[in-house]
C-alpha cells in the first residue's frame, strides 16, 4: 500500500495530523521529521516498512500544516518529545 491513510491524533494539548501505512495491528514504526521536512518525507521508506508488517505512523510535528499551531507556542525539543 503506497497511498497513506490520514490520521487525526487528538491529544489533550494538541491536535496532530499524521500519515499511516501498514496493518493497524502491526508493530509501530514512528517516523519523525525535522526541519524543513514534513511527514511526506517518509513516503518512499514507509511502504517498505509496511510491506514488512509494520504500522508506520509519520506525524506532522507541531507547527507543520495540517497539524495545528500549539497554544503554548513551545517548539523546544522537550515539547517535540512530549508529542511523540
Amino acid at each position: 500500500m503506497t497511498t497513506p491513510q490520514r490520521l487525526t491524533l487528538a491529544m489533550p494539548h494538541l491536535r496532530m495530523q499524521a500519515l499511516a501505512w501498514g496493518p493497524e495491528d502491526g508493530r509501530l514504526a514512528l517516523c519523525l521529521h525535522g526541519f524543513p521536512d514534513s511527514a511526506w518525507g517518509w513516503r518512499k521508506v514507509a511502504p517498505l516498512l509496511a510491506d514488512s508488517g509494520f504500522r508506520v505512523v509519520a506525524p506532522f510535528t507541531r507547527g507543520y500544516s495540517p497539524t495545528r499551531i500549539p497554544a503554548d507556542g513551545d517548539y523546544s525539543i522537550g515539547a517535540l518529545m512530549h508529542d511523540a
